[in-house]
């Protein structure tokens, strides 16, 4: 004879079956309210919740989702391998490393062509370079301070109105320690101040001329 229906507490079931429970192993109607979490990249998911947030763990890069429309690496280490392609997409992360002297490539509204910023092949001594909090004014370049913060500083040239280049213009403090390059010679036009704890170093025959 066939069975045309089975009741759920001929089953030995403990619990109340309602369209927000799942009958579990040990014969225990249990809540679907827990989050999925501990998945491994690359071998699915399974299970599921009605309510709640669910965590994946994503173990290696390939299961980074390169699709989403965002993508927030903020796990201890995010590898991304092989050829990973992005389009319109934002990454946000504390810390982007780009291996075995990689480039960092801006390129063109096209994507044609490119700007790429490249490290040198050996780096003796890691070091990391502040730039300054504005984009500076007309004329000027990045100078350092030899310990990686970088200001915005007059390129010391002859200026002038027009196409007349006769004004050297220089600052009347020396705010910053400062060496002349061995074998040359430095002049500054007058009066000068050095600020407190301030040294300038002349080094071997190196002069410093102020008039």
């Amino acid at each position: 004879m066939a069975l045309s229906k089975i009741k759920a507490n001929s089953l030995g079931t403990t619990g109340t079956p309602t369209s927000s429970t799942y009958l579990s192993g040990t014969m225990a109607w249990t809540s679907l309210t827990a989050d999925i979490t501990g998945v491994t990249a690359g071998t699915g998911m399974t299970g599921g919740g009605i309510t709640g947030d669910v965590t994946l763990n994503v173990i290696g890069g390939t299961g980074i989702d390169a699709n989403a429309d965002d993508i927030a690496i903020d796990s201890t280490v995010a590898t991304l391998t092989g050829t990973q392609t992005l389009t319109n997409k934002t990454i946000t992360a504390v810390q982007l490393d780009i291996e075995a002297q990689g480039d960092l490539r801006l390129q063109d509204t096209t994507g044609g062509q490119y700007v790429a910023l490249q490290a040198p092949g050996t780096v003796a001594t890691s070091y990391t370079l502040t730039f300054p909090g504005d984009d500076g004014t007309n004329e000027q370049f990045l100078q350092t301070n030899g310990s990686g913060v970088l200001a915005w500083a007059a390129a010391g040239g002859a200026t002038g109105a027009g196409g007349d280049e006769v004004f050297y213009e220089n600052g009347q403090t020396v705010t910053t320690d400062y060496s002349v390059t061995a074998s040359t010679n430095a002049m500054s036009a007058g009066p000068v101040t050095l600020a407190s704890g301030v040294d300038v170093t002349l080094t071997g025959t190196s002069e410093w001329v102020i008039v």
